[in-house]
């Protein structure tokens, strides 16, 4: 699998042609089997680190070693409690793609010259979604939208409700809807009440 790997400009020419080290550009240092083991930290996608939209920073890609390559969640990183983090761990090869929100591959040794090469994102072939988090997303309201054919009435609902309490908008109810009538522009929002949806009142 291709992973990217971000390094400072000034330092892109020098990771190319020597390549890099874990002991010097470990990023994450977790428990595994009960040992402490240091990582270099690269992502499935460009877009899922914020250092993609730091002009400071290049992006280069990564071939990541099937034996020394993992998954981790990474929206479970807390320094304070590393338990849930390490949990997520799962060898590169078992991962499928939407399965963690925000994905970190992690690589357990040094990277050599060979296995790294230049990434220009006007030039290098478009990847096919925009960002691991929006994948997940859609992936995960895919689900729940095949398993509960209610739920954007029911979550659409909760938030107007949220408005309403905030003062933005009146709720009526009628016939089979509830009404949301927004207080600055007499927008109408009708959403079907869900809880007719689930018993299959069309």
């Amino acid at each position: 699998m291709k992973v990217f790997y971000f390094t400072k400009i000034d330092s892109a020419e020098e990771v190319m042609d020597c390549g890099i080290k874990l002991n010097q550009y470990f990023e994450r240092e977790i428990t595994v089997n009960e040992f402490k083991k240091r990582f270099l930290l690269t992502y499935l996608h460009p877009a899922d680190s914020t250092k993609f939209y730091d002009d400071t920073y290049k992006a280069v890609k990564i071939k990541a070693p099937d034996d020394t390559s993992y998954i981790a969640e990474g929206a479970l990183y807390d320094e304070e409690n590393m338990s849930l983090y390490e949990s997520s761990l799962v060898p590169i090869r078992e991962y499928r793609l939407g399965t963690y929100r925000k994905p970190e591959c992690l690589i357990q040794c040094t990277l050599l010259p060979h296995q790294i090469e230049d990434f220009d994102r006007r030039r290098d072939e478009p990847i096919l979604y925009d960002c691991s988090e929006n994948l997940y997303l859609n992936r995960v309201l895919y689900k729940v939208r095949e398993e509960f054919s209610f739920f954007d009435d029911l979550a659409l609902e909760r938030y107007y409700d949220v408005l309403v309490e905030e003062g933005k908008y009146i709720k009526e109810e009628c016939n089979r809807f509830n009404v949301y009538i927004n207080n600055d522009d007499n927008e109408i929002i009708t959403i079907r009440k869900w809880r007719q949806l689930d018993v299959g009142e069309y």
